[in-house]
């Protein structure tokens, strides 16, 4: 379950991009999204060594539209 699952699309869109651009390479913004094991995975890899920070300006409105 993701924190937030109570909140409607526009506020996950905004906080999922302010958490990337914040805190992205601690992968803050996935967690809140609701994905765990890859937010724990970029909290260790630096954003899978930034590239994967890259994917996820783009990967964003998917994650936030598809919580759960």
């Amino acid at each position: 379950m993701a924190w937030a699952s109570n909140d409607g699309l526009g506020c996950r869109l905004v906080l999922g991009y302010l958490f990337l651009f914040f805190f992205g390479v601690f992968g803050i913004h996935r967690l809140y999204l609701g994905r765990v094991f890859t937010g724990v995975l970029w909290m260790f890899t630096g954003g899978l060594f930034g590239l994967g920070l890259l994917f996820d300006i783009f990967a964003v409105p998917y994650m936030a539209a598809t919580v759960e």
